[in-house]
């Protein structure tokens, strides 16, 4: 094959491979500026233009509009996604005898139709539109292509890309900590979070997520990345026939390291750990003659195999509203859906609107998946139904050996622990819940042991009654009176464990209310709320019930009171009165 050739051939597939990571890359981070209120623009968008290979103006604020002007439709940047597209069907043109007819003209007609300015409500289609026609040109060559020398160029090609896009996430965490991505963030802009998930099967984890994306062969698009030496972020270049990126000031070259500093070759390439069964965690069968250790043996994994102890719930919550007369429209949001934590695992979770309605998705601020719609149409009666299959393991609560001082020091360092140390409304003390939690303090040097007594304290002076309170009712108002349900309780308990100096959140959820219930039994469940403090780690108890949080119990979202997290909120035009219905059944399956 003549040099030429594959060089075309290696460039078409790494501008293809580009475009459509340049698309996620930008599509997750740009959607986290509009969700994220406490995430500075400016400084966001000058950490985007950095991972990109593109030099940040320090001469002006930027914004995401500036960000789009240059990463998204801009044909003489080489860093956008235009400019990939546009030197992915030069390179093509170049080698119309080599190409698929269907190849060149899914370039051709991509280029054409490639807009020169982007509407910022329209953003996330058109970076889906990216995605869908580089997809279209790989399953074009992936199903029409002999795999000869061409069809070798143009992978080779995607697959440095790939390793390049995945080592600059990997790299701008590195050197950035905990101010830069989360680490959800990093695998959803690789593409790996669901992967990663059905693999971990757990919240992502530093050790967990980097060995994910650095070292697991199942993952095909991220085979065999390694890192670069120093963890720098190397400089992005073009084919000879287009301009090159522009260089991040202080990035180093890319250079040759077969080997990443501190593994051993014989470790280069681990395999998940081996059951007895001949499986490893992710539930992937076990190659023959595969026998290595994992690159880091101590992590802890939540790996909810087949192989442990798990109590498998399947839960079907209705809720909705019946109204007195004709709404014209409504604007919606539910949190109803659980998501997988290292003490739970999401097998399924659905939801079904009636009128029907289309439906977005994404996490708030506290990690609670949301689900935001709208009903355009008249009706009488909004039901929505949330199914969920979770699997959930016993807790272990482990003591933790923090002082007083100690705990005020590490409550101090994180925005979450500072944002549940605060009261609102709703959990603002009476002055006797708040002398009971003073009292069992001066007596106990363990913050974790204080807060456990607290808890079980208003557990037992409160007595649960329905119909009492209502979903505004105050901690001082249901305190007063004795009584209420797991919200009031939760409430209270939440006050007290803060004014003792003790970040403490909200979490709503479901309980299965019998332990005897046999497989396949379904019986009325219920939605549930607890506390979780924090005391070195986040642990929680049910002071309704008074009892630990164990396999009976699925987290579906955390606050800082129930306002955080209400299952139904939206507002409509029409008709005032309106009837609230709830049933929620559970169903242990296993």
């Amino acid at each position: 094959m003549l040099s030429r050739i594959a060089e075309s051939l290696f460039w078409i597939g790494r501008y293809i491979e580009r475009s459509d990571g340049t698309a996620r890359i930008l599509d997750v981070h740009l959607q986290l500026l509009l969700e994220d209120p406490w995430i500075e623009e400016n400084l966001a968008c000058q950490s985007l233009l950095h991972l990109m290979g593109s030099a940040a103006p320090t001469d002006r604020l930027l914004t995401r509009k500036d960000v789009l002007a240059t990463l998204a439709v801009d044909r003489l940047h080489p860093a956008s996604i235009a400019y990939s597209v546009t030197a992915a069907r030069e390179n093509a043109r170049r080698v119309r005898e080599i190409v698929p007819t269907e190849l060149w003209e899914c370039l051709n007609t991509t280029s054409a139709r490639m807009p020169r300015k982007v509407a910022g409500e329209k953003t996330h289609d058109f970076f889906g539109w990216v995605r869908e026609r580089s997809v279209l040109a790989v399953g074009i060559v992936e199903s029409g292509v002999s795999r000869d020398e061409a069809w070798q160029f143009f992978n080779l090609g995607r697959s440095l890309e790939q390793a390049d896009m995945t080592a600059r996430l990997l790299a701008t965490r590195s050197l950035t900590e905990a101010s830069g991505p989360s680490w959800t963030t990093i695998l959803r802009s690789c593409g790996a979070y669901e992967s990663y998930l059905r693999t971990y099967r757990g919240v992502p984890s530093a050790r967990n997520a980097a060995e994910f994306l650095l070292l697991d062969r199942l993952f095909p698009p991220l085979d065999r990345v390694l890192p670069l030496p120093g963890g720098a972020v190397p400089a992005r270049h073009g084919d000879p026939h287009g301009p090159r990126r522009r260089v991040r000031p202080g990035a180093a070259g890319a250079g040759p390291d077969p080997q990443p500093a501190g593994i051993s070759a014989d470790h280069g390439y681990p395999e998940r750990p081996v059951r007895a069964d001949g499986r490893r965690a992710g539930g992937h069968q076990r190659r023959l003659g595969s026998h290595r250790r994992p690159v880091f043996p101590h992590e802890h994994r939540a790996d909810l195999d087949r192989g442990g102890v798990v109590n498998r719930l399947r839960i079907r919550h209705v809720t909705g509203y019946r109204y007195q007369g004709e709404v014209g429209a409504s604007y919606n949001e539910a949190r109803m859906l659980p998501v997988s934590s290292p003490d739970q695992f999401v097998l399924y979770a659905g939801l079904e609107i009636s009128p029907v309605s289309s439906n977005h998705g994404y996490l708030d601020y506290w990690g609670t998946q949301v689900s935001s719609f709208e009903v355009l149409t008249p009706y009488t009666e909004l039901t929505l139904t949330a199914t969920s299959l979770v699997e959930v393991r016993p807790r272990t609560h482990l003591a933790h050996p923090l002082g007083w001082p100690e705990l005020a020091a590490a409550s101090r360092r994180s925005t979450i622990t500072v944002e549940h140390a605060r009261q609102t409304r709703l959990t603002d003390p009476p002055e006797d819940v708040a002398a009971l939690a003073a009292e069992i303090v001066a007596r106990r040097a363990s913050p974790c042991d204080a807060a456990l007594e607290i808890c079980a304290a208003i557990g037992d002076q409160m007595q649960y009654v329905q119909g009492v309170t209502g979903v505004h009712s105050t901690a001082r108002e249901s305190w007063s009176d004795k009584r209420g349900v797991c919200q009031d309780i939760t409430h209270i308990a939440l006050g007290a464990l803060r004014s003792a100096g003790i970040p403490a959140r909200y979490v709503s959820g479901y309980l299965h209310s019998r332990p005897d219930a046999g497989i396949g039994e379904t019986i009325r469940g219920e939605s549930h709320a607890w506390v979780e403090w924090f005391c070195g780690d986040w642990r929680g108890y049910d002071p309704t019930n008074s009892i630990d949080i164990g396999d009976r119990h699925v987290a579906v979202g955390r606050g800082r009171d129930y306002n955080d997290v209400p299952p139904l909120r939206g507002v409509f035009s029409g008709t005032s009165g309106s009837e609230l219905f709830v049933t929620v059944e559970i169903t242990r399956e296993a």
